[in-house]
Parts: structure tokens; C-alpha cells; sequence
């Protein structure tokens, strides 16, 4: 596995009840650019943040888990509820 910032443990932290972006992972805009900067940060850490275990996660229409042009795959939501 190649060492980028999107395999990184620290690209997202919790901080003040808001989840904060690692500021090197946010400003590349290519993979090349990504891997470069994991390969020199002393930070990097295989892995996924802390931040987004299963325990905490939320389901959601950003999380793309369901939109407003699907509304029955909402939580407890079915399609018979709209026929």
C-alpha cells in the first residue's frame, strides 16, 4: 500500500465538537501531490481516524447513505410508506 494522506490515522481529528481536516491533506489537489506530502510528514500513521468509528457514525443524506430523490432509504423509513 502506497503511503498517502488518505490512509493516514491523523487527516481528521475531533476538535471543539467539530471533526477538523489535516491542513496538508486538504490542500493537495493531486494523488502525486498527496503522496508526497505523506512520504514527508512525521505525523503519518496507517490507518483510519478515530474519528469515524462505527460507534459514532450518523446516518445521513451527505454521508450519501440517502437523498431527497430516495427518501425511503432514510432510517426507518420504507417505500410502502410512500405508496
Amino acid at each position: 500500500m502506497k503511503r498517502k494522506c488518505g490512509n493516514c490515522k491523523h487527516r481528521w481529528w475531533q476538535n471543539w465538537g467539530s471533526t477538523e481536516c489535516c491542513m496538508w491533506y486538504s490542500m493537495t489537489t493531486t494523488e502525486e501531490e498527496e503522496i508526497k506530502e505523506a512520504a514527508d510528514c512525521e505525523k503519518y500513521e496507517e490507518g483510519n481516524p478515530s474519528c469515524f468509528d462505527d460507534e459514532q457514525y450518523c446516518p445521513s443524506s451527505t454521508n450519501g447513505d440517502y437523498s431527497p430523490s430516495n427518501p425511503w432509504d432514510a432510517p426507518g423509513m420504507s417505500i410502502h410508506d410512500f405508496i
